[in-house]
């Protein structure tokens, strides 16, 4: 079997640049090499396990088979399982598409009389890596336990945070009342969410399924949910949120680590980064 050994996951800004899609080759041969052709051969796609891609819903009994996989696309229909059939050189192709969860899966393809040969596939956005558990100005730690491995993001990203947030530490210092700060755990912020090992959808709600704004951010490592408050959904006063839009929007001091956007939702705020994908 022919066929790339990495792809991006599908529904991220990456697949503007990078396809979603892969062409997978089987060939047919005789032992002495010569091409077989009018041969049957059946390709499927098999997920490696639920802890592919950083998520974890081991508690939760049957969602394996919920866990979106890739497919193949038959037409206008997909399928995660299609039979092609090789032409006179021995070959046969089928387009394999990513599915939005990153990870690793593999296809299998079988014939008979023929050995089962397969190719692992691995699902990833470029440029995310693992990012520090804990700083002087944050502290990691994930809202839901469905995505244990949460502390990857954008090359960068999290330097850029850290920064940003030890300025408005700093601001706090100097004018309590007009950059009020909680704090918590040694009086740092709160990191409730990033990015997984592989990009992808960040399955918050453990279902398989986006939560309504689509996470998309966190899907490439360039969105961090913050909060001074120790459960990550306290109430922030209208003041502090102007406070923190203000140090994102205007401060000169923190311009080199400026994100491109800081919106406050859900009892968190969302700061964002731009990505360069490669």
């Amino acid at each position: 079997m022919i066929g790339g050994d990495s792809i991006v996951p599908s529904g991220t800004r990456v697949s503007n640049i990078r396809p979603v899609t892969r062409m997978v080759e089987v060939r047919a041969r005789t032992a002495s090499g010569a091409p077989v052709s009018d041969r049957e051969v059946t390709l499927r796609v098999v997920t490696d396990s639920l802890q592919s891609g950083g998520h974890s819903h081991r508690q939760q009994l049957g969602l394996l088979s919920l866990r979106p996989t890739g497919r193949f696309a038959i037409g206008t229909d997909t399928t995660v399982t299609t039979t092609v059939v090789t032409g006179a050189d021995g070959r046969a192709r089928a387009t394999y598409i990513a599915p939005v969860v990153g990870g690793t899966e593999v296809l299998w393809a079988t014939s008979t009389g023929s050995d089962s040969v397969h190719r692992r596939l691995v699902l990833a956005v470029p440029g995310i890596v693992a990012a520090a558990d804990t700083s002087v100005h944050y502290f990691m730690e994930p809202t839901r336990n469905h995505s244990p491995g949460h502390n990857y993001a954008h090359v960068g990203v999290m330097e850029k945070v850290d920064s940003l947030l030890g300025r408005y530490k700093a601001l706090h210092q100097g004018n309590p009342a007009r950059f009020p700060f909680d704090g918590a755990n040694g009086a740092r912020f709160r990191v409730s969410a990033v990015g997984l090992p592989r990009g992808g959808l960040y399955d918050v709600n453990g279902q398989w399924t986006p939560v309504p704004d689509g996470h998309q951010w966190h899907r490439e490592g360039l969105e961090v949910d913050v909060n001074d408050r120790g459960n990550g959904q306290g109430a922030e006063s209208a003041r502090g949120q102007d406070a923190m839009f203000a140090l994102c929007r205007t401060d000169v001091a923190a311009a080199q680590y400026r994100p491109r956007k800081c919106i406050y939702h859900l009892g968190h705020y969302h700061i964002t980064y731009p990505g360069v994908f490669r």
